[in-house]
């Protein structure tokens, strides 16, 4: 899929937040606490394939909150998403408690249902799906859209849960995903190996031999037949370097060609 994920909120240019804040009561700030949220949200869905957006508010920007609507919302719906999550903390009196995710169309009901168990599971009360017709992050954008009250960010409780960032961020990308996913540092790693062993088998060397061409021989070792010639200055597919004796391909010839005159 597609996936479009978008802090709630924004730092103004006079440094004061346009989220709530719970953090001198034991709480979290809305805004910071999402804006970590939603990049390990993204590593959980990428790892699983997905392509992912994320969009944060330009800090110390904006005068004031209504500007975060165009600046959202332009380029949301500038791509052809097929689902934006935006991460948002909800706020009371420092006793309200617990979870829900809001939508306002069925496919987003569909989304909503699953992030809300996932975060149910963490040990949060259950408040159950909203459908919120009165949002323009949910009215606004073309694609199917959902958002996430994880928390209440006032209380304590809550944020004792809330406070491991990691397990929430992994227990989102599984409501999204509908399945379980493993860690993503470890898919990361994964892809990176999968892509270094693709670059070690298309390494080549370049001949530096004076004016000779370079000879392949049949195994490693000098008095060993040549099989083949690579001339001065072409290039040869590396199949095994070694500090004496190179394995490699040329045209069709597979052999062994002295290390010392292939450049890397």
């Amino acid at each position: 899929m597609r996936i479009a994920l978008t802090v709630g909120h924004s730092l103004l240019k006079n440094r004061s937040y346009t989220s709530a804040s719970g953090e001198d009561c034991g709480g979290v700030n809305e805004y910071k606490y999402n804006k970590k949220l939603m990049k390990k949200v993204k590593k959980y869905l990428e790892s699983d394939g997905h392509s992912v957006d994320l969009y944060i508010c330009p800090e110390k920007v904006f005068t004031a909150a209504s500007q975060e609507k165009s600046w959202k919302l332009t380029r949301l719906n500038a791509k052809n998403y097929d689902l934006v999550v935006e991460g948002h903390l909800n706020c009371y009196n420092g006793k309200a408690h617990g979870t829900e995710v809001l939508y306002v169309s069925e496919n987003g009901k569909k989304y909503a249902k699953r992030v809300q168990k996932k975060l149910v599971s963490a040990g949060f009360t259950d408040r159950d799906v909203q459908k919120r017709t009165n949002l323009y992050m949910l009215n606004g954008t073309k694609a199917t859209t959902i958002m996430t009250e994880s928390f209440f960010c006032d209380s304590k409780s809550d944020y004792k849960i809330g406070k491991n960032v990691n397990k929430i961020a992994k227990l989102i990308a599984e409501g999204i995903c509908n399945k379980k996913l493993g860690t993503a540092t470890k898919a990361k790693e994964a892809v990176k190996t999968a892509v270094k062993k693709v670059t070690k088998a298309t390494v080549y060397a370049k001949v530096v031999t004076k004016s000779d061409p370079l000879m392949i021989r049949n195994s490693a070792n000098r008095s060993s037949k040549i099989i083949g010639k690579i001339p001065k200055g072409s290039k040869a597919e590396v199949i095994k370097k070694g500090s004496t004796w190179t394995k490699v391909k040329y045209k069709s010839v597979v052999g062994y060609s002295a290390t010392k005159y292939l450049k890397f």
